[in-house]
């Protein structure tokens, strides 16, 4: 548990990247980061100059890709024998590991049919596999779909993908390392970059995703991406969720899922500024122009970022000027109250599971002070502890 995150990386088909900050003391565990998250992934070929990763490695067989993961700096601390079985049970059940698998038996098949062919002149190897983005589609048929597989392996001559939305992996030259991109709209992303946490390779959140749960009379009820990362990490009334068993690497999720929702929202707001009736700051966009056209530079595209959307700049100012005129209206504040989480509140240690921490269960620590924080609100405003309240103002910091 304490290699966690290590053996998530070393096993998994695609890299979450990103600026870690790393914090010095005795506190707590804090998965922290600066900057934004990248998820990319590997193309099928490797190459002599750079070593195999991610998804380069269920290319090899498990013995060779073991001794692979264990030349990493960052793995010295994963046991050998359950980094091994690890492999050995993904390989077996997930349906990427068996995807790169056959991609690279047809790619093994098609370079020795050239090289048996004397007529065959050498080209390059258009081998390529496509990771479907809509997996309920059948490439085959317009009705539904008679089989599950991931992705989609085929030969061409052009190198034309037959999908546009979809992971294509494909070779690369012997010098090249260049990474694919995953778009954090694909339904691959979560199972491909936590393949600890999905080994069976459940499909994520995918646009247009609809409810499980509908009645007859109502129409059909789409997810946002918001609502679907609170539901995997929902605990009910039956079983637990294992989700939340993962220590470290829960942090790491939770934080790339925060990510993501940000993310969502705005390209949401990129793609809808006319609903956002961003033509009443004109004025702001011709001052751009000319100050483009006075330097002599492009800034691409102008977004207006709202004050509606939480946390940004204009958003924040707002609050501020609120605040300031509350107190221009009513004086000064009388108190100034800080109110802060004890990771070893009765209500967190009663509810951790066995050999867990409170840093391995950020759900349960915000849960158990939003309770608390509401219950303070609540004594303060409407039990009057401290007197009649004529306004209060409230800001969280993490």
């Amino acid at each position: 548990m304490t290699n966690i995150r290590q053996y998530n990386s070393a096993l998994s088909f695609a890299s979450c990247g990103a600026q870690i900050d790393t914090l010095s003391g005795t506190g707590p565990y804090c998965y922290r980061i600066h900057g934004q998250i990248y998820h990319k992934t590997t193309h099928c070929q490797t190459s002599s100059t750079f070593p195999p990763k991610y998804a380069q490695l269920y290319f090899l067989d498990s013995e060779e890709a073991l001794n692979e993961r264990l030349k990493v700096n960052a793995n010295k601390g994963c046991d050998k024998d359950l980094l091994k079985d690890l492999d050995l049970a993904i390989r077996s059940v997930n349906p990427y590991a068996k995807s790169y698998r056959m991609l690279k038996t047809l790619e093994n098949e098609e370079i020795s049919r050239q090289s048996q062919n004397s007529t065959t002149v050498a080209t390059e190897n258009n081998v390529s596999m496509m990771i479907r983005q809509d997996r309920t589609v059948d490439c085959r048929r317009y009705n539904l779909p008679n089989c599950s597989e991931v992705a989609v392996i085929f030969k061409n001559n052009d190198g034309a993908p037959p999908f546009q939305r979809d992971i294509r992996i494909y070779p690369k030259s012997e010098n090249n390392n260049e990474f694919i991109n995953i778009n954090i709209l694909s339904c691959n992303l979560d199972p491909m970059c936590y393949t600890l946490m999905f080994p069976y390779g459940e499909p994520g959140w995918e646009p247009n995703m609809l409810s499980v749960i509908q009645n007859d009379d109502e129409k059909e009820k789409h997810i946002t991406m918001l609502q679907y990362k609170k539901s995997k990490l929902a605990i009910t009334r039956k079983q637990q969720n294992p989700l939340l068993n993962y220590g470290k690497l829960l942090q790491q999720y939770v934080v790339d899922s925060y990510v993501q929702v940000e993310a969502y929202r705005l390209n949401y707001v990129k793609n809808h500024q006319q609903d956002l009736r961003v033509e009443s700051y004109t004025g702001l966009m011709d001052y751009m122009r000319n100050k483009t056209d006075e330097y002599g530079c492009d800034v691409g595209k102008q977004v207006i970022l709202p004050s509606t959307f939480e946390g940004s700049p204009r958003n924040m100012r707002e609050k501020y000027l609120d605040a300031m005129s509350i107190v221009g209206r009513f004086g000064s504040p009388d108190l100034f109250i800080t109110f802060t989480c004890n990771p070893k509140w009765p209500e967190i240690s009663d509810n951790l599971l066995y050999s867990q921490t409170a840093s391995d269960r950020p759900d349960l620590v915000c849960r158990v002070f939003s309770l608390k924080y509401k219950e303070l609100i609540y004594d303060i405003v409407e039990n009057k502890i401290f007197g009649e309240v004529q306004q209060a103002m409230k800001t969280f910091v993490l």
